[in-house]
């Protein structure tokens, strides 16, 4: 098995999920082992430059964590998907002794995980560079869709409906709200755009000190005929319902642009 199919493996089935997980670690250390040819020697026992990657659902964190893998050795942080809560909200990785070498990612995106709660520790110190990528709010909530039914996470609903559910997408999984949103991004040492997914990983790649890498979008949920037919008077809701969404957005891409 090759090492490049890591990303968007399909489910286990017949191989188990025991088995299947330990070949799934075993390809992400090998993976991660490309980074050291890319970091100084000083990288593996500093610590003043740690790097978190806040990765938003649906926002392109897949080709970032490609681009990640070559550059540091990544701590997963994410929730299991099936069962482990309790362990996983119990279990915090030890943040205060990551070295520069090694970059911190994860979801953190519900109730008694976001970042600011999990590891309130990282805003405010300047050694710990948190980033993330932000993407347009439409395209992240139509592949949010698709990637649920997929799953077997939504039967039964259509397009049109989980649209106009569950506004500002975005902006909870930090959380934020329209009067603190550009203070709490403010908090970010980078914000990419998924939009602008090279652009972007180029500029985070001279931030980080490490060598430019092209990555393909990856991940994205194969969609159907509902998008074709979603109509103008949807769409005008769907971004009424989801303005603090678009504010976000457009924060990214000024902060990109540097307008």
């Amino acid at each position: 098995m090759k090492v490049q199919e890591m990303v968007g493996w399909p489910r286990p089935g017949l191989l188990g999920e025991d088995v299947y997980g330990s070949v799934r670690r075993a390809a992400l250390r090998l993976r991660n082992l490309r980074a050291f040819a890319h970091m100084p020697l000083s990288d593996l026992t500093a610590r003043d430059r740690v790097h978190i990657f806040h990765h938003i659902p649906r926002s392109g964190g897949t080709s970032v964590s490609r681009a990640m893998q070559r550059w540091f050795w990544i701590i997963r942080d994410y929730r299991p998907v099936t069962g482990g809560d309790e362990d996983f909200f119990r279990n915090r990785k030890p943040i205060c002794s990551l070295r520069n070498y090694q970059c911190l990612a994860g979801h953190f995106a519900t109730d008694g995980g976001h970042l600011a709660e999990r590891y309130p520790e990282v805003f405010g110190d300047k050694r710990f560079r948190v980033f993330t990528f932000l993407r347009d709010p439409l395209e992240a909530k139509i592949s949010l869709y698709y990637y649920e039914k997929r799953h077997g996470m939504n039967a039964g609903v259509g397009l049109e409906q989980h649209l106009l559910g569950r506004s500002n997408y975005i902006a909870n999984r930090f959380p934020c709200t329209a009067t603190d949103y550009r203070s709490v991004l403010g908090g970010y040492f980078f914000v990419g755009v998924t939009e602008h997914m090279q652009d972007s990983l180029d500029k985070l790649a001279g931030l980080v000190g490490r060598p430019r890498v092209k990555v393909p979008l990856l991940n994205e949920a194969a969609r159907d005929q509902q998008v074709l037919m979603l109509s103008p008077t949807v769409l005008r809701e769907f971004r009424h319902r989801n303005e603090l969404d678009y504010l976000i957005y457009q924060y990214g891409l000024d902060r990109l642009t540097g307008t």
